[in-house]
């Protein structure tokens, strides 16, 4: 990350921006001589290319799922001395982030990485602030923001409906993420809010209005691709 900030111009003009850029993988490696299941690697190798050659979907690997985040955040402000009885700030923020949960393999559960959720979020949110002294007894402070919200979620593979084999004392899982494949928020956001104090001596009267407009917008659709248990036959 880093920060910068200074004049843009003389005593009228200041600006102000820092950075943040994260980057996390966390590696899931497992030894399938640990899988407590009935079926073989081979069978499961048989598995992954019957899905392949038959349907065209490919589930990914099972062995080493590294999970990753991936984060951007950025803050810039600039502040305006417009006169000696006036200030005005802009700021705006921008953060997005990518993150997959990705399954992993344990010794009773074997897990396919292209069905984890990938979840992507941005947010933008901007405002403008104006402060201002109105004579030797008012001051009024005025504030706009707009906040915007997407976040989206979605199988990391290819779209396929969800699978789980039983495997004895183990389990096989494959396919998307079955509360992932129709599944976003968007919000929208507008404040806006107004206070005006008058000073009375010892005594500061606020006069004050604050309004909130919102946007939503909610999607959900489990088990979109469909949902699927089997028992397992090995060798019939």
């Amino acid at each position: 990350g880093f920060r910068l900030g200074g004049p843009i111009v003389k005593d009228k003009v200041f600006f102000f921006v820092n950075a943040e850029l994260q980057r996390d993988e966390t590696p899931q490696p497992f030894d399938f001589n640990n899988y407590q299941g009935d079926l073989t690697q081979t069978d499961i190798d048989q598995l992954v290319n019957f899905l392949d050659t038959r349907y065209g979907y490919n589930p990914g690997s099972y062995l080493n799922n590294t999970a990753f985040l991936e984060s951007d955040k950025i803050i810039a402000k600039f502040d305006f001395n417009l006169s000696q009885n006036h200030k005005l700030t802009l700021r705006h923020s921008y953060t997005k982030a990518e993150n997959l949960e990705a399954r992993r393999s344990t010794s009773t559960g074997l897990g396919f990485i292209n069905g984890s959720e990938f979840f992507v979020s941005e947010t933008n949110s901007s405002a403008l602030e104006l402060k201002s002294i109105l004579g030797n007894n008012m001051s009024n402070h005025f504030t706009l923001g707009i906040t915007t919200v997407r976040d989206d979620r979605d199988p990391f593979g290819d779209p396929f409906p969800s699978v789980f084999i039983d495997d004895g004392r183990g389990g096989i899982t494959f396919g998307s993420e079955t509360f992932s494949t129709a599944n976003l928020l968007d919000q929208d956001v507008i404040t806006i809010n107004n206070n005006l104090e008058i000073y009375k001596g010892k005594h500061t009267l606020l006069i004050g209005a604050n309004a909130e407009f919102y946007r939503v917008k909610n999607l959900f659709i489990p088990f979109n691709f469909g949902d699927y248990d089997y028992n397992s036959q090995r060798g019939s």
